[in-house]
This record gives structure tokens, C-alpha cells and sequence, in this order.
């Protein structure tokens, strides 16, 4: 199991054009078993998801796919 913990770089303005893609994202995610449980941070500054894969590198591989990168 792999915590990933994001952070917002940019603006919440920013973010906010790319959440659409994020949702999409997620549910892809959610739907090939990966992801377990996610939220946002409060205050709104990012985010967590819980995730479960074979390795490591199977989970960085997923998590740069996030069009929050």
C-alpha cells in the first residue's frame, strides 16, 4: 500500500483548469483497483490518495499520469 500526498505548486486558479482531467484520472484508478481511497487537503492546498499496486515503480509510473504534474 503507497500513500501519495500532493501539493499544489501553482495557484488554486491554476489547478482548477485541470481538475476535470484529475477526476478522470481518478476514476480510471479507481476502477482498475489502484486506488483505494483520496481527498483534499484542508485547508484546500492539495490532496492524498491511497493506492495499492505490485511496486513502487508500477505506483510512481500511475501517479505521473496525474494531469496535476
Amino acid at each position: 500500500m503507497f500513500i501519495i500526498d500532493l501539493t499544489y505548486t501553482k495557484p488554486l486558479s491554476e489547478v482548477e483548469k485541470y481538475l476535470p482531467d484529475h477526476i478522470q484520472y481518478l476514476e480510471k484508478y479507481y476502477e482498475s483497483g489502484h486506488f483505494m481511497m483520496s481527498g483534499r487537503k484542508d485547508p484546500r492546498v492539495g490532496g492524498v490518495i491511497l493506492a495499492k499496486g505490485e511496486s513502487l515503480e508500477t505506483i510512481t509510473s500511475i501517479y505521473h499520469e496525474d494531469p496535476f504534474l
